[in-house]
């Protein structure tokens, strides 16, 4: 016997997703105590904000090349509905750690300085570059990235069943 999917208004879906991002962020803004912090992902007004797309795009190529090299294509999606021209499997840790070790982070005209970028970029490295615990040994994150771009192809190629997502720890 085949049980069918329950159905599941996607306004519902939306509406949850949205609430949730909106809890997110003013936690996010509790922790790195400002707790008027807005997200602003276009045309960003300040060092936070921009320290996050700059983080996310950084993240974001290594995930899109790890998806490549497997010859998935980034544009199909089956999470989110397809968009145009934007790819829709993809760092806020990294961004909570370096502004509550009270580093300060700059911008001019819309663009963080120089800087800021590279303290970003280094700590971003150095995470991937950590070794931590995952199945039955230790390894780097982005090492963890590749593996799991390659278990995702195939289960959507139909090689494998089933796909175990990687979860990491705070």
């Amino acid at each position: 016997m085949i049980l069918a999917r329950p159905k599941v208004e996607l306004r519902w879906l939306h509406f949850w997703r949205g609430s949730l991002s909106v809890l997110y962020w003013q936690s996010f803004g509790i922790i790195i105590d400002k707790p008027q912090f807005k997200r602003e992902t276009f045309n960003a007004p300040d060092e936070i904000n921009q320290a996050l797309n700059y983080a996310y795009a950084f993240i974001y190529h290594r995930v899109q090349s790890a998806l490549l090299k497997t010859g998935l294509n980034i544009y199909h999606s089956f999470l989110h509905s397809s968009q145009a021209n934007k790819p829709t499997l993809v760092v806020d840790r990294e961004i909570i750690s370096i502004l509550n070790r009270g580093t300060e982070l700059t911008s001019s005209k819309g663009r963080l300085s120089k800087k800021s970028v590279k303290v970003i970029t280094q700590n971003i490295q150095e995470r991937l570059a950590t070794p931590i615990k995952w199945r039955k040994g230790k390894y780097k994150i982005e090492t963890i990235i590749e593996e799991q771009a390659l278990e995702l192809s195939h289960v959507i190629k139909g090689v494998k069943p089933k796909f175990k997502g990687f979860v990491g720890r705070f």
